[in-house]
C-alpha cells in the first residue's frame, strides 16, 4: 500500500512540475513575442525618422499627450485619496453613490437636451422644405 501511495505522490509531483514548466514556457513565449513586436515597432520608427532626417524634417510631437497623462494621473490620485481617506466604509459608499447619482443625472439631462436639439433640428429641416 505504501508503494502505491508513493507512486501517486510522485505522479502528482511530476504533473505539478510539468505544469509549472509549461506555464514558465508560455510566459517566456509571451515575453519573447512582446520583445519581437517592440523591436518591429522600434525598427519602423527608426526607419521613418531616418527618412525624415534625410529630407530635413523631423517628427512632430503632440502637445496633448502630456496633458492627457496629467489628467489621468490626477484622476488616479483623486481615486486613491477618496478610497484612503479616513472615513467609515458606510460613509464612503454614501459619498460614492451620491457622486455617481449626480453624474448619472447630469448625463441624463445632457442626453435629453441633445435629443431635444436633434428633434428640433430635424423638425426645422423638414418644415423648411
Amino acid at each position: 500500500m505504501a508503494f502505491m501511495s508513493q507512486t501517486t505522490d510522485r505522479a502528482a509531483e511530476v504533473a505539478r512540475d510539468t505544469a509549472m514548466q509549461a506555464r514558465a514556457g508560455l510566459i517566456d513565449l509571451g515575453a519573447q513575442g512582446l520583445r519581437f513586436l517592440n523591436d518591429l515597432r522600434d525598427t519602423r520608427v527608426r526607419a521613418v525618422d531616418g527618412l525624415l532626417g534625410h529630407m530635413g524634417l523631423q517628427r512632430r510631437e503632440s502637445s496633448i499627450r502630456p496633458v492627457l497623462w496629467f489628467a489621468l494621473g490626477a484622476a488616479a490620485a483623486g481615486a486613491v485619496v477618496l478610497v484612503v481617506a479616513p472615513s467609515s466604509g458606510k460613509a464612503l459608499r454614501r459619498r460614492l453613490s451620491g457622486w455617481l447619482r449626480e453624474v448619472g443625472d447630469d448625463a441624463r439631462r445632457a442626453g435629453r437636451e441633445y435629443a431635444k436639439e436633434a428633434v428640433d433640428t430635424v423638425a426645422s429641416a423638414t418644415n423648411g422644405k
